[in-house]
C-alpha cells in the first residue's frame, strides 16, 4: 500500500501465463462462440484480446486497493478501458506468457470525486505487443490539491510551415531547440512531426502550479529515413496552459481520420438482430473468477447495498468482452486479428439477467482501417456501453478474365 504520491512509480506484473482452460472458461462466460477459441490449429489455440486486460488485473487491483489512489474498491467506478496492439502483434496464444508495465497517469478531482487513469505497455517476452489505458473515479473521495497530477505522453502532433513567417515564428520559441545543421531543413512548406510527454502539476482546479514538456521533432523526407532536427524543453511554474501544446494544436493539419456523411452506415441485418442480444449471466461470480476481479460490489449484495447500489452489478470488463464478441464476428468477419484497436466507454449499469442490445456502424476510416462504433444498451432501457474499434480491412485482389494468358 502507498501512503504518498510518485508520478513515477512503475506497477510491474509478470507470470500471467495463457491457459486452454482458461480460454475456454472466458469464452463460455461472456458468450464468444469463435472457433478461433475452441479448436486449436497446427500454431496452437488462440486467446481474445480480453486477456491482454487480465494479465495487468493484479497491478491495476493494488492501485484500486490502495488508499492513495483509490480509497478502496467500494466507491470504484469503471471509467473506460482501452487497448491498443502495436504493429506486426501477432495473436494472443495459449502458452504465452504476459508481463505488464503501468504507471498512475492521471489524479484529479471532478464534480464526482477523484478520477485516476493507468497507462502502460504489455509484452509477450521480450516484444511489447500492446498499450493498455483505463480510468477510474473514486466516487465521492477527493485528493489534496497538492497531490492531483496529469501526466500526457506520447502526445502526436502534425504541423505545416505554410510560409516564412511561420518559420521564423518556430524559429523565435525558446522551448524548440534545434539540432546541429537542422536549421537548412526549416523552410515554408515543411511539414513537421512533434512527439512530446508532459507532465502537469495542479494549484488549483483550472491552475498549474508546474509543466514540464518535453519531446523530439522530426521530419520524413520523401526518400531516406526519418530525421531528427529538434527537440522540445519547457518548463515553467504558475501556468493556466501549455504554451507548446497550445501552439501546436493551433498549427497542426488534419487527421488522418475519416468521418462517413451522417453516422456512417449499421453493420446490422434483419438477420443478425436477434443474434446481437445477449442476456447477463444470473451470477458475477463466475466472472469475478476467471478475471480476477474480486471486487465484493460485483458478488456480494450486502458489500453493494453498503455503496449504495441496486445489487451485486456485471463487471464493466464482462459487458465489454460480451460486446467485442459480436465486434469480432459481425465487424471483423470472424478474423480477430484484424482488430487493432479496441476502447469502451461504460455509461451505465449492469444487473444479472438484464437483456442487452448491441448496434454496430461503420462510421468512417483512419489510417486505412475501418473506424467501428456501437452502442450497447438494455432492451427497453438506455445505453450501458459505448465502444469503438480500429478494423484492418481484409486482404483483397482484384481478379479479371485473361489475366492467366497475359502472364
Amino acid at each position: 500500500f502507498m501512503d504518498h504520491i510518485d508520478p513515477d512509480l512503475l506497477l510491474l506484473g509478470e507470470g500471467f501465463e495463457i491457459t486452454e482452460e482458461h480460454v475456454y472458461d472466458v469464452c463460455q462466460i461472456v458468450g464468444n462462440s469463435s472457433q478461433h477459441y475452441m479448436y486449436p490449429t497446427s500454431s496452437g489455440l488462440r486467446a481474445p484480446m480480453e486477456f491482454l486486460y487480465y494479465s495487468a488485473t493484479p497491478a491495476i487491483m493494488c492501485t484500486l486497493s490502495s488508499t492513495v489512489f483509490g480509497d478502496g474498491q467500494l466507491n470504484v467506478v469503471h471509467l473506460y478501458n482501452k487497448i491498443e496492439l502495436m504493429d506486426g502483434t501477432t495473436p494472443l496464444m495459449v502458452g504465452d506468457a504476459v508481463s505488464s508495465s503501468l504507471r498512475v497517469d492521471e489524479i484529479t478531482n471532478t464534480a464526482s470525486g477523484k478520477r485516476f487513469k493507468v497507462k502502460g505497455y504489455l509484452s509477450r517476452g521480450s516484444q511489447v505487443i500492446a498499450h493498455i489505458e483505463t480510468a477510474f473515479l473514486s466516487r465521492n473521495n477527493f485528493a489534496r490539491i497538492e497531490d492531483t497530477f496529469l501526466r500526457a505522453n506520447q502526445q502526436h502532433f502534425t504541423i505545416r510551415l505554410a510560409t516564412s513567417n511561420d518559420v521564423l515564428a518556430l524559429k523565435a520559441k525558446e522551448w524548440f531547440i534545434p539540432c546541429d545543421g537542422a536549421l537548412e531543413w526549416l523552410v515554408p512548406g515543411l511539414q513537421l512531426e512533434f512527439f512530446l510527454d508532459s507532465l502537469y502539476r495542479y494549484k488549483s482546479d483550472n491552475l498549474y502550479s508546474s509543466i514540464l514538456t518535453t519531446g523530439r521533432v522530426s521530419v520524413e523526407p520523401p526518400r531516406g529515413a526519418t530525421v531528427h532536427v529538434a527537440d522540445v524543453i519547457f518548463e515553467c511554474n504558475t501556468s493556466i496552459k501549455d504554451p507548446v501544446v497550445e501552439y501546436l494544436r493551433q498549427c497542426k493539419v488534419s487527421s488522418a481520420t475519416l468521418l462517413s456523411d451522417g453516422n456512417g452506415y449499421s453493420l446490422d441485418s434483419p438477420y443478425s438482430q436477434e443474434l446481437l442480444q445477449v442476456t447477463v449471466p444470473e451470477s458475477n461470480w463466475e466472472y469475478a473468477r476467471v478475471s480476477a476481479d474480486g471486487n465484493p460490489i460485483h458478488t456480494n449484495p450486502y458489500f453493494a447495498d453498503l455503496a449504495g447500489l441496486p445489487g451485486p452489478i456485471t463487471h464493466g470488463l464482462w459487458t465489454s468482452a460480451s460486446t467485442r464478441a459480436l465486434v469480432e464476428c459481425y465487424a471483423a468477419d470472424d478474423e480477430p486479428e484484424r482488430i487493432r484497436m479496441y476502447q469502451t466507454n461504460f455509461v451505465g449499469m449492469v444487473l444479472p439477467k438484464d437483456q442487452l442490445q448491441t448496434d454496430l456502424l461503420h462510421v468512417g476510416m483512419k489510417d486505412g482501417r475501418m473506424l467501428v462504433k456501437g452502442v450497447t444498451k438494455k432492451v427497453g432501457g438506455g445505453p450501458v456501453l459505448e465502444c469503438s474499434a480500429e478494423i484492418e480491412q481484409p486482404a483483397t485482389a482484384y481478379v479479371f478474365t485473361g489475366q492467366g494468358s497475359q502472364e
